[in-house]
């Protein structure tokens, strides 16, 4: 199965924004191999993502799927991972 996969940071193994997959992983399974290959650990070590970053499945945020990182991927679902900027002066 393909998921697509778009982040404002590098994650390994992730070429031509997409990613194979084996199964029907669930959002949260993905989001911590994803996090596994990355520089950047959104994943936290209670399973939850990091505050700092924004994760959208098709367009909506995650939490406010119904099954939240419960929920099952599809082919071509659409993923994004983003680092959120933080502001100050």
């Amino acid at each position: 199965m393909r998921i697509n996969v778009k982040a404002n940071f590098r994650i390994t193994g992730i070429e031509a924004d997409h990613l194979e997959i084996k199964g029907h992983p669930t959002l949260g399974e993905v989001l911590v191999d994803l996090a596994k290959r990355s520089e950047f650990p959104f994943v936290l070590s209670d399973g939850k993502i990091d505050p700092e970053v924004e994760v959208l499945l098709n367009g909506l945020e995650y939490p406010f799927l119904p099954k939240r990182l419960d929920t099952p991927l599809n082919e071509g679902d659409n993923v994004e991972i983003m680092i959120l900027a933080l502001g100050g002066g």
